[in-house]
């Protein structure tokens, strides 16, 4: 008796390649599934030491902004991307317009970074005292709430 006659017999369409729908003993090998459980993270990359990575969107003037910030665009041939060139880009979402949006993976000298760091932390430790004495960064009093003053009239 042959193997054929053995197997129940299935409806529908024939299977293009009798060998794949097998069972494993008979092949001796197995398809290879991708994962379905656990997290997946979209943008994960391998940091590079000594460099500060970061995704950048591919919005108005954000990639020369990144440029004036210290960032260059990495070009590891061992990193996943879906760019034509040798750039580190990912599709993450659509434009207004309809068109595709990518991220591209840049990154910085780890001392420029702390340096931009320090810079927005001295910006912002400006701003907060000018809050705190009741003043825009001018230097004119705008907030006059908690004072009181009597005038002779």
């Amino acid at each position: 008796m042959e193997q054929n006659e053995l197997a129940p017999r299935r409806r529908g369409r024939p299977p293009l390649n009798p060998v794949e729908d097998a069972p494993v003993e008979a092949t001796g090998r197995r398809r290879r599934r991708g994962s379905t459980g656990g997290m997946h993270l979209k943008l994960a990359v391998p940091q590079r030491e000594g460099y500060q990575r970061r995704w950048f969107n591919d919005v108005e003037g954000r990639l020369a902004e990144a440029d004036e910030l210290a960032y260059d665009h990495v070009t590891d041939p061992g990193i996943k991307s879906d760019s034509p060139d040798s750039r580190v880009r990912r599709h993450v979402g659509t434009k207004a317009n309809g068109q595709p949006l990518y991220a591209y993976l840049m990154e910085t000298p780890i001392a420029e970074y702390r340096a931009g760091i320090e810079e927005r932390e001295e910006q912002h430790r400006a701003v907060d005292q000018a809050i705190n004495e009741g003043r825009d960064p001018t230097g004119r009093v705008q907030n006059t709430y908690g004072h009181s003053s009597i005038e002779a009239g």
